[in-house]
């Protein structure tokens, strides 16, 4: 069941970045009339057609964003055109290339237990059920046969994990720890 958009520009404005969740990526302007091309990164972009409060935040560390009132208008794919409440022209959607449109982490869409959204895995310790620490859940790889989980470790080198039910054993939220079993030859042993 969708949550009703009950944000305001004000209650929303000072939450911390690790508040908000990514849910398109704007590629470029669309016409001449203010719209943008996003790319959407939700399953659920229809909750956006009707209109929503969300923040407008610049690039990868680009500093503070911006609130303000979209409505999805076009999905095809993994794409959408997206109105943006007091932008009119091209030249105002142009300065929005490459921002990024997000909501509070508390206004997802609610997963079936056992699914986690990127975002709640990222910053995990991950450790196999013999009780090897392999570091940190750095990104969360979205390919088409299946997610992968890119491990730090503390040595800097990086593990390409599969996220398949028979290697991730448990995850814990609360404690932010995952439990992997292993498939054999994935690490060299020693």
């Amino acid at each position: 069941m969708e949550r009703a958009d009950t944000t305001s520009p004000e209650s929303d404005a000072g939450r911390s970045s690790r508040e908000w969740v990514d849910v398109a990526f704007i590629r470029a302007p669309h016409g001449i009339k203010g719209e943008v091309r996003v790319e959407l990164l939700t399953d659920f972009p229809e909750r956006y057609t009707r209109g929503w409060t969300v923040r407008l935040s610049p690039g990868r560390g680009g500093g503070d964003g911006r609130m303000a009132r979209v409505r999805l208008r076009a999905i095809r794919g993994g794409e959408g055109i997206m109105q943006i409440e007091g932008v009119l022209s091209r030249d105002q959607a142009e300065s929005l290339r490459s921002w990024r449109v997000q909501i509070p982490v508390d206004q997802v869409h609610p997963l079936p237990e056992g699914q986690y959204y990127p975002f709640q895995l990222v910053g995990m310790r991950v450790t196999t059920v013999g009780g090897r620490e392999l570091g940190e859940l750095v990104e969360v790889l979205r390919l088409p046969a299946n997610d992968v989980y890119v491990i730090r470790g503390q040595s800097g080198g990086e593990l390409l994990l599969p996220a398949l039910r028979s290697v991730v054993r448990e995850v814990e939220l609360a404690s932010r720890r995952m439990l992997v079993e292993l498939p054999p030859g994935l690490l060299e042993e020693g």
